[in-house]
């Protein structure tokens, strides 16, 4: 689930508060919208701190989305209970992978660190 992904993601990788608000304006901009993912992905993590980017309009569209699907929001917040090995499995390959960029001096996602999938990286346009 998406929720598992972002929650491995946002437990195990530290951001800097600059690039947390640039991964909520990126989801923003998606159409649809794409911060639904980014609340459950902080809930499963329990780093609710994350959630001091979120604004008026993302708090109304996330929990509207959960009173018109209340069954679904159930099962995506018990996600890591209901399937601990994919949690576990998740967790532990993003853990492997950050000490891997660790070991090549990585600390933390910083400003500008973050890439879109759909924009060219600056040094490939050449």
């Amino acid at each position: 689930s998406q929720a598992l992904l972002s929650g491995s993601f946002l437990r195990q990788v530290p951001l800097s508060s600059a690039a947390a608000r640039q991964l909520w304006e990126h989801r923003r901009r998606l159409r649809p919208r794409s911060t639904g993912g980014l609340f459950f992905g902080t809930l499963l993590a329990g780093k609710i701190g994350f959630l001091r980017h979120a604004r008026p309009a993302d708090w109304i569209g996330f929990l509207a989305s959960c009173a018109r699907h209340p069954a679904v929001a159930w099962a995506t917040l018990r996600a890591a209970k209901k399937h601990p090995a994919t949690w576990e499995f998740l967790n532990r390959c993003t853990a492997d992978r950050l000490a891997e960029a660790r070991a090549c001096g990585f600390t933390e996602l910083g400003t500008g660190t973050l890439v879109d999938k759909h924009e060219p990286l600056e040094d490939m346009k050449s």
